[in-house]
């Protein structure tokens, strides 16, 4: 059983290095991400909403932007293997 202090690429700026090539612009990107959501969450505190729906929508934005950077590694990943196919069948 792995200790869940040990490190590990599954972090969200792991994964967004593997899409792009420089700390600085992950770093841009996720303060970029934050303040969009810091933003969206005082614009829904202007509309007047229930408190606990204002809670709920901030985490599933927040969800949401996490599973960005896998979903398209996974699709990346997947597009690759289909080209390596496609050129083995050539072959």
């Amino acid at each position: 059983k792995r200790s869940p202090f040990s490190p590990d690429k599954k972090h969200i700026h792991h994964r967004l290095l593997e899409l792009v090539s420089s700390h600085l612009k992950v770093t841009m990107i996720v303060v970029t991400v934050n303040t969009f959501i810091i933003v969206f969450a005082v614009m829904l505190n202007s509309f007047a909403i229930n408190v606990n729906i204002q809670l709920l929508l901030v985490l599933l934005l927040g969800v949401v932007f996490s599973f960005i950077p896998s979903i398209i590694l996974k699709f990346k990943s997947q597009k690759n293997i289909n080209s390596e196919k496609a050129v083995n069948q050539y072959l």
